[in-house]
């Protein structure tokens, strides 16, 4: 390569480079608690929270703090950053209605359904609250740091356990249906719990007949 090509070349490398560092916007680090979002310690901090994740790569929940958020939707390629505490709202009102996802079980979440439906159905056209931090249809979410994300969650489990069927209270249907996974993972413990216990039972009663077969040939 002559050198007029090999300086042309590399006046094209610089460009190249140039365009791309000028395109490329720098990774933004935002505290919810800075002016611009003006969240304060012991308020509700939705709305800065929310423009925060908007506006931010990577939004920070400072340490020794405490704020009140309603729900949170995380978009693709966001870290929250959680130092300090996040306490839910326990305002129903804070939550909007939105479709279940499909295998959770349970598609109501402001009542309870009667005894007679089934536990595990997700009723066609029925809804459920928001999350406290949700994402749908994103990628590349980090949800970390060394705080706390308090979901307060006795306010929505007394949805359930005050339900009244007659002739008295009946939660149980309740119970099942908002947790179908984990009723099922706990079925499995036990069967696995049980199965082990038998095992182990099958070991001593063969255990006991070598003995005896031992203590039998011994004395012959």
């Amino acid at each position: 390569m002559s050198p007029i090509s090999a300086m042309r070349a590399q006046r094209q490398l610089l460009l190249l480079l140039l365009t791309v560092a000028s395109g490329a916007s720098a990774w933004r680090t935002c505290s919810i608690d800075e002016p611009e979002f003006g969240a304060v310690h012991g308020g509700d901090a939705t709305l800065a929270l929310r423009s925060a994740l908007l506006a931010c790569d990577e939004t920070v929940v400072p340490l020794n703090g405490t704020f009140v958020s309603g729900p949170l939707n995380l978009t693709s390629n966001k870290v929250l950053n959680v130092q300090g505490i996040i306490l839910a709202s326990t305002d129903p009102a804070d939550y909007p209605l939105v479709q279940p996802m499909v295998g959770y079980g349970w598609g109501d979440d402001q009542n309870c359904f009667a005894p007679d439906r089934h536990a595990h159905k997700i009723i066609p056209g029925s809804y459920r609250y928001s999350p406290v931090v949700g994402a749908y249809n994103a990628s590349n979410i980090t949800v970390t740091g060394s705080g706390t994300i308090d979901g307060r969650g006795q306010t929505w489990w007394s949805n359930c356990t005050a339900c009244a069927y007659p002739p008295h209270n009946d939660s149980r249907f309740c119970e099942i249906a908002s947790r179908p996974k984990l009723m099922v993972l706990l079925l499995l413990v036990l069967l696995l719990l049980v199965l082990l216990l038998l095992l182990v039972q099958l070991l001593l009663l063969v255990l006991l007949v070598l003995t005896l077969l031992s203590l039998a040939s011994s004395g012959l």
